[in-house]
């Protein structure tokens, strides 16, 4: 199978990964969030607070995937509580590309990267999804799906060393984190 095309993101200035708003089961799967939530109305409303202190109206966000789970009616009102411009890397929990455009995310895209002079970040959700190619020169490959776990063993070889995990419980923080911090 033919990997996903990498089209150029945006410069975000904030980031994040696997927010998994309306997953009931995300509190059973990921244990840490039960430390901030006790079910999932309480998760979804710690995420969407803690994104809205941080991003601004223009403010361009890069989620890398796995925003959240439901009804397209659900995904768009999860989205109309969420400020700034979203960037979307499509996860496998995400709704298709068009579902999510028409939901109001500002970019969707199964595959990325962000150019800053001769730098280059490779954006995926899934980073057994990124072969040896989209890596070769890239100055870091940024992704989620894995939630924090000690995946560098799994990843294959060429990621080792370039991977980071920018998921909410890899990165340990229920809001986006800047681009600065990540880069």
């Amino acid at each position: 199978m033919k990997p996903a095309p990498i089209s150029e993101l945006p410069v975000p200035r904030w980031v994040i990964s696997d927010t998994h708003l309306g997953h009931a089961n995300i509190l059973t799967y990921c244990p840490w969030r039960q430390t901030w939530a006790s079910d999932v109305h309480q998760h979804d409303a710690a995420l969407v607070d803690a994104w809205n202190s941080v991003v601004g109206p223009e403010d361009w966000v890069l989620h890398l995937g796995d925003v959240a789970l439901g009804h397209f009616d659900q995904v768009a009102a999860y989205r109309k509580r969420l400020q700034g411009r979203i960037c979307v890397v499509l996860g496998n929990h995400d709704r298709t590309r068009t579902s999510m455009q028409t939901a109001g995310f500002d970019v969707v895209v199964p595959g990325g990267e962000i150019r800053i002079g001769s730098d280059r970040w490779v954006c995926r959700h899934d980073p057994a999804k990124i072969t040896p190619e989209m890596a070769a020169g890239a100055r870091r490959v940024l992704h989620g799906h894995c939630h924090g776990d000690s995946h560098r063993g799994s990843l294959p070889e060429h990621l080792r060393e370039l991977a980071i995990d920018c998921g909410v419980d890899a990165l340990r923080s229920v809001a986006p984190v800047p681009w600065d911090q990540v880069r």
